[in-house]
């Protein structure tokens, strides 16, 4: 859904001024229709890619540390991850209560067992966060900014972060509480405050997020997102992909080297972890990764073009995955579904159209 389609289905008049105080000055003496006028008007803003990062940074070092916690959350792992950036509100809710029960079930996971060459890494920055508790029972913003700098120089990801301040009790909440949904909803609006966020509700009363798809885009570009999680996990069955020696080998180019034991299912989720799409596709030098002729001839089995260089083979293929539709659409008019994307194909969305027969025929 692009920004003026969003504005133009902005779910309520409090949502419409949250959204617009953002970047609309003088929204408070504008009548509903001269706030939508206004955010159409401004709307470059909310995706100007400096905006958005100090918007994010914002968010992450925010005062209180249930934002903090859940705002990446709410963004990065839910809502970007959806078809059309596009969630509804309940289902946001739990999918963020899911991950983080998922996180306090990890906590006596040994994350060193997969790759005991980073154990050591796992050990400091276990310290770190112990002795940031210690100190005052919580984690200031300089402290949070220190541990994220911390944690990016050791390459752990955000999700074993969690793992770890999970074994010490403090996540989600101290004593493993997980977040409520009030408490997840006062996140979302200060997202939407943000204009990082924007809320729709639909012809039948139904709200949900939605991340426009322009500022999408940036946030994208701000995450580093190469392709939704759902198609990464669709690529790795690639029969050329999917053989353990070439994750194997990935990986170990990557400075993760596992162990020749390691099931196909810990090597996934080591990739999805830490390798890039296009590093997994390519390498990281021109000899690494698939071989020209194979990306060719997979481009051409799912109908894409089979010409050019290799990095135009590698970005066709991480474009037609990062596209693929996670849920199957099902009615008893099989119409349904052209009728319902009706404008899509009216401008001849080739991508959307191959993602969704793609996703049909499953």
């Amino acid at each position: 859904m692009n920004f003026s389609k969003a504005v133009e289905n902005i779910g309520t008049v409090v949502e419409l001024k949250r959204i617009s105080s953002a970047y609309v000055i003088d929204y408070r003496n504008l009548t509903d229709d001269e706030i939508k006028a206004a955010l159409i008007k401004t709307a470059p803003q909310y995706f100007f890619e400096e905006n958005v990062r100090k918007s994010i940074r914002k968010c992450l070092l925010h005062s209180n540390r249930e934002h903090r916690t859940l705002s990446l959350l709410l963004l990065r792992r839910v809502v970007l991850e959806k078809d059309n950036f596009t969630s509804a509100k309940r289902e946001t809710e739990d999918q963020v209560i899911a991950w983080e029960q998922s996180i306090v079930d990890r906590a006596n996971e040994d994350l060193s067992r997969r790759n005991t060459d980073r154990s050591r890494s796992y050990e400091l920055f276990q310290f770190v966060l112990e002795t940031a508790w210690q100190q005052n029972e919580g984690i200031s913003p300089d402290e949070k900014n220190l541990i994220e700098k911390l944690r990016l120089r050791l390459r752990i990801t955000d999700t074993e972060y969690r793992i770890l301040e999970a074994k010490l009790g403090k996540f989600p909440k101290p004593g493993n509480q997980i977040h409520t949904r009030a408490e997840i909803d006062e996140t979302r609006r200060m997202l939407q405050s943000e204009g990082l966020l924007f809320a729709i509700r639909n012809n039948d009363g139904v709200d949900f997020d939605v991340i426009p798809e322009e500022l999408a885009a940036t946030l994208r570009k701000v995450f580093a997102i190469e392709m939704r999680e759902y198609g990464y996990r669709q690529m790795l069955k690639y029969k050329h992909v999917r053989l353990k020696p070439y994750l194997i080998d990935i990986l170990a180019k990557c400075d993760l080297p596992v162990s020749p034991s390691a099931t196909m299912e810990e090597l996934h989720e080591l990739c999805v972890d830490h390798i890039k799409p296009s590093t997994l596709l390519g390498g990281i030098s021109p000899r690494d990764g698939l071989a020209t002729e194979t990306l060719s001839k997979w481009c051409e089995e799912i109908g894409l073009n089979v010409s050019g260089l290799k990095a135009d083979l590698i970005a066709r293929i991480i474009k037609f995955y990062d596209g693929l539709l996670e849920k199957n659409i099902v009615a008893e008019d099989e119409r349904a579904v052209w009728y319902s994307n009706f404008e899509v194909f009216a401008r001849r969305d080739i991508d959307f159209l191959r993602a969704c027969l793609k996703s049909r025929l499953k």
